[in-house]
């Protein structure tokens, strides 16, 4: 008998751990755990209710209890049946080895049956130099009022704490989607639309009239911080735009002038990131801008790249090889005009990223394959209650067949990503090349020109 004995031993602690208070008895146990509790019939886009988290880790351990304010969040993606939620806690707090901070993010990833194409963007993003910043994520299972949601990405909010920005009066300030793709002379009327919008769309039904009040002021320059109560920064756009579309090329090619506006090299790091994701949201829509004080230039910080590696936005294949940036005119003028020899520095950073091993084909199957490992074991319970069929391009999928496509994608497009740079260099190299031929020629018939005439004189 005396054999069993270390095993009656651990079957007692076990069964005396699991009774714990500190410990989840909900199933599967290999992502942590947030629990969402409350009266949540109202929940709604624009009004935060109140509720109660509770936070276990991978182990089971209570990492945190508290109150929160939460509501739903997103825009078309509202419409999906699985929701997005923001939460915010009364102090700032670590959570699942995240950054510490007040206000959350749960993505629900609905249209991207993988649910890593945002956490490897933002990675890539990181990786590509320790200037950049981007959110980290943790996947956790979700349950709202003892409910299993399924999985979600935990997501770090882009704020003025994550940025490092300076204090509300130093000139710091974050837009998310500002309209810098629109010329100034656009922004009047836009902005007067989307008031109007605002606050007669039947979409926002459900809003207080404070919130659908908040959301007429903010919808348009979208001003993040400081809020607008405090000082109202929309005129920053309009000096960016006027910058990018109605400056002479020796203006916008000046390198201390366009310092003071942008950063090249956080630009070039974020068009690598839209080439190598084909993120065609990316450049118009989905990234936040800011200053860290006045005199400083605007960085760009990427978010919401669902919409990459191979699939669009409501999931459909993606039809466009490499990005056009037509409607981005920051990007097309600096092609253009090649300031500060701008087309030879992206491919001169893509291949020094890639001899670095971070734009390769195997680091981005490693990073895949990675998370893969720790999602697979929960993705069937997730599927179970959202299956992929709800979606028409997915009606043949499954998690492992979409994981496929997106790896043989990448294998199919750093390659032709390359080409492309390559092909813009040797481009400009052409025109330069017969802008120089030209003008030799025009050069030789005016010297010849010149000869005949005074031969001519000779003559006489």
């Amino acid at each position: 008998m005396f054999r069993y004995f270390p095993a009656i031993i651990f079957l007692i602690v076990c069964c005396i751990s699991g009774c714990s208070n500190s410990t989840r008895k909900n199933e599967p146990e290999n992502l942590p755990e947030i629990h969402i509790s409350g009266d949540l019939n109202d929940l709604n886009l624009g009004d935060y209710s109140k509720a109660e988290i509770t936070c276990y880790s991978e182990k089971g351990a209570t990492e945190l209890k508290k109150k929160i304010k939460i509501r739903y969040r997103g825009n078309r993606s509202f419409d999906y049946p699985k929701k997005n939620y923001s939460f915010k806690l009364k102090k700032g707090r670590e959570l699942f080895g995240l950054n510490k901070s007040k206000r959350w993010k749960l993505n629900a990833e609905f249209v991207d049956k993988t649910m890593l194409r945002n956490k490897i963007s933002y990675t890539l993003f990181r990786e590509f130099s320790d200037s950049n910043v981007a959110a980290k994520i943790v996947y956790v299972n979700l349950y709202v009022n003892k409910k299993y949601k399924g999985i979600y990405a935990l997501t770090e909010s882009i704020d003025q704490n994550m940025l490092q920005l300076g204090t509300k009066t130093s000139g710091a300030v974050l837009f998310k989607e500002p309209p810098i793709f629109y010329p100034s002379s656009e922004h009047k009327k836009r902005f007067e639309d989307f008031q109007n919008y605002s606050l007669t769309s039947v979409r926002y039904n459900a809003f207080s009239k404070k919130a659908r009040k908040k959301l007429a002021q903010n919808s348009y320059f979208n001003q993040r911080y400081p809020s607008l109560k405090q000082k109202n920064y929309a005129n920053e756009i309009y000096k960016i735009t006027t910058f990018i579309f109605d400056s002479s090329d020796e203006v916008f090619t000046d390198r201390p002038n366009f310092n003071s506006h942008f950063k090249l090299e956080n630009i070039v790091d974020w068009h690598l990131l839209l080439l190598v994701t084909n993120n065609g949201d990316g450049y118009y829509k989905n990234f936040y801008l800011s200053r860290s004080k006045f005199g400083e230039p605007f960085l760009f910080t990427p978010w919401d790249y669902d919409h990459s590696f191979g699939r669009d936005g409501d999931g459909e294949p993606s039809h466009e090889k490499v990005l056009d940036f037509k409607n981005m005119r920051l990007i097309t003028r600096l092609l253009e005009t090649n300031a500060f020899n701008y087309r030879q520095k992206l491919l001169e950073r893509f291949i020094e990223l890639k001899q670095k091993n971070i734009l390769t084909v195997e680091h981005l199957h490693e990073l895949i394959d990675n998370n893969v490992a720790v999602l697979e074991k929960d993705m069937d319970a997730n599927t179970k209650i959202w299956p992929l069929g709800t979606i028409k391009y997915f009606k043949t999928s499954s998690f492992e067949s979409e994981v496929k496509l997106m790896k043989k994608w990448v294998e199919e497009h750093l390659p032709r990503i390359e080409t492309h740079l390559q092909d813009q260099v040797e481009a400009l190299t052409s025109k330069l090349e017969n802008t120089h031929a030209s003008e030799k020629s025009a050069h030789q018939t005016i010297l010849s020109g010149v000869t005949i005439e005074k031969s001519d004189q000779r003559k006489d």
